[in-house]
């Protein structure tokens, strides 16, 4: 059960939507499970001449409240939207209402037993999902409390898998990366061009394996055709942004994504420590040395692969360095157009970061995957037939490591990190 948050400032408009065709003409059988005052059937909006449902008494009622508000709210429509995994069974109405009340008690938007709770509805409109919309405004004029709304509902989700017998999700751990807006979505499919978030987070990730230090690592993404934009206190870089020409706003702006809304490994105080970890920055690579770094590469990797199945390995630092040498092989495979491998290393990702700590501590075992990912970055492509062999050969290593890091996820009781693994070492196999 997944449920996701959204806050606006209309609430006639959402109704309106949600009673609506959809979209893409998805919506069907609207109608409400669940409201504040128990009676759901008595709040039903009613048809038009057109067959639309007409929502204004419905939206006018739970807008009543803000006029007993002392001070203007900003955003004062609270919209969840909740929706089963695609092989759970069809809950009934009554399993959802139940889920739609506890959502609203746990987040102390409307609480049971609480009369002047604020008002709400929970609006069905297909098999697998519903969505609640509140109005941030309780009856009683005091304020709203809500308590880690965000937090709460992953809660709620999580109880309804155990009651439901439905999919079991991951808990919340802060390794997830943010998800591309639907906004972003449907733009990049309009323009026929790769969603910018997504290739973002691809060419900071490479230039986080290329280079040690923070200006060097804006310059490397400057050289890859990345717009930077630096945030400075006192003369010292402090944060970043990075955006691509061919993605701006309407007044032709580019459109900006910190590191934080890359990943949480991403920010420059993460990268930091990660490079602190790496050590010195590999040199430009001979010609000579060129095959001999991925053959070296694919000794790290089985060597790591073997101390984790023996149980000799931090679990942790392998599995972020194991990433990195995975981004580096993704890179110098297929470059920016990317491929295969990386959208083998775009389904790892979320394996590389531990519980509440993006950038763990690594052994000897990831220490060796990180230096050996720098050199394997630095060759910047494959220039013979030598070093594809080479590179297919450490693609079946990384294959191998990938599986092990999902054993060893899986035994931590990761269960995401360890998906995420076993997909991508599924993924490096088949290439």
């Amino acid at each position: 059960m997944i449920g996701r948050v959204y806050r606006g400032r209309h609430t006639g408009g959402l109704l309106r939507y949600l009673y609506g065709p959809g979209r893409s003409n998805d919506h069907s059988d609207q109608h409400l499970v669940a409201s504040w005052d128990g009676d759901p059937a008595g709040l039903e909006p009613p048809l038009g001449r057109r067959g639309r449902c007409r929502v204004g008494r419905l939206a006018d009622l739970l807008d009543a409240p803000l006029d007993l508000l002392e001070r203007e709210v900003g955003r004062f429509v609270w919209h969840c939207a909740l929706r089963a995994a695609p092989g759970d069974r069809r809950l009934s109405d009554g399993e959802w209402r139940e889920l739609a009340e506890d959502v609203m008690d746990r987040t102390g938007i409307a609480p049971r037993g609480d009369d002047g709770g604020c008002r709400w509805v929970a609006v069905r409109h297909g098999e697998d999902h519903v969505h609640l919309v509140a109005v941030l405004a309780r009856q009683d004029g005091r304020g709203v409390r809500r308590s880690w709304d965000f937090r709460r509902l992953r809660e709620a989700c999580r109880w309804a898998e155990q009651r439901y017998g439905l999919e079991a999700t991951a808990a919340a751990d802060r390794t997830a990366v943010p998800r591309a807006t639907r906004g972003e979505v449907e733009k990049a499919t309009r323009l026929g061009r790769r969603v910018p978030r997504e290739e973002l987070r691809r060419m900071v990730r490479a230039a986080a394996v290329a280079t040690r230090h923070p200006e060097e690592f804006l310059a490397w993404l400057r050289r890859a055709g990345v717009l930077v934009r630096e945030r400075r206190r006192d003369g010292d870089l402090v944060g970043y942004a990075v955006g691509l020409a061919e993605d701006g706003t309407r007044e032709g702006l580019p459109v900006w994504y910190g590191g934080r809304k890359l990943a949480g490994d991403l920010t420059l105080a993460k990268l930091t420590e990660r490079w602190r970890q790496a050590g010195a920055a590999p040199p430009t690579p001979t010609a000579a040395a060129r095959t001999a770094a991925l053959e070296e590469a694919v000794r790290a990797a089985q060597r790591a692969t073997a101390r984790l199945r023996a149980g000799r390995a931090g679990g942790g630092g392998v599995a972020h360095a194991a990433g990195e040498l995975l981004t580096a092989t993704a890179w110098v495979s297929e470059g920016r157009a990317g491929g295969p491998v990386t959208r083998a290393a775009d389904r790892y990702d979320r394996a590389a970061r531990a519980p509440w700590t993006p950038v763990p501590l690594a052994d000897a075992s990831g220490r060796r995957l990180r230096l050996v990912a720098g050199r394997v970055i630095a060759l910047g492509g494959l220039e013979s037939q030598t070093e594809r062999q080479g590179a297919a050969g450490l693609v079946a290593a990384l294959a191998a490591l990938a599986l092990a890091v999902g054993e060893d996820q899986l035994g931590r009781q990761r269960v995401a990190q360890a998906a995420a693994a076993r997909l991508a070492g599924q993924l490096l196999q088949s290439v």
